[in-house]
């Protein structure tokens, strides 16, 4: 019967309840708080996807068992945990070779700090300030 499962799944708490617990408030200070949002709302998805694939006895049982927002805390605090950005640090052990998508020879300290400085505000990327047009990236 959809209709129980449409129940229990009008059971979840909200969004802003969840990202409201004191165990997500940490978090804050680490990861964007649109980044914390969009990994919950993959969390519910998937949980909401697991309950209609069960069948009306297993969604019934297991929405007696979970579901609310200390569950989806814990769920969210275990995927922030465990989450790692995708680029790594590495060793090129064949020598540096210079070219987009074979490798990248490392920057010195001052190319750096000034990536982030200027990525970390407005910049003149794409937009040629001597001309007032847009500009092309080749030239950066």
């Amino acid at each position: 019967m959809e209709h129980n499962k449409n129940k229990i799944l009008r059971k979840f708490p909200g969004v802003y309840e969840i990202l409201g617990n004191e165990d997500i408030e940490p978090f804050n200070k680490t990861f964007p708080y649109n980044f914390i949002k969009e990994r919950l709302n993959i969390l519910i998805k998937r949980e909401k996807d697991h309950i209609l694939n069960l069948s009306d006895s297993e969604a019934e049982s297991a929405g007696k068992e979970r579901f609310g927002v200390e569950y989806f805390a814990g769920k969210l605090k275990s995927d922030l945990d465990n989450f790692s950005f995708s680029l790594k640090r590495v060793i090129n052990g064949t020598g540096v070779v210079i070219h987009t998508n074979l490798g990248r020879s490392i920057l010195s300290d001052r190319a750096v700090k000034n990536v982030a400085k200027i990525s970390s505000s407005y910049s003149n990327l794409e937009f040629d300030l001597k001309e007032g047009i847009r500009g092309k990236k080749k030239h950066y």
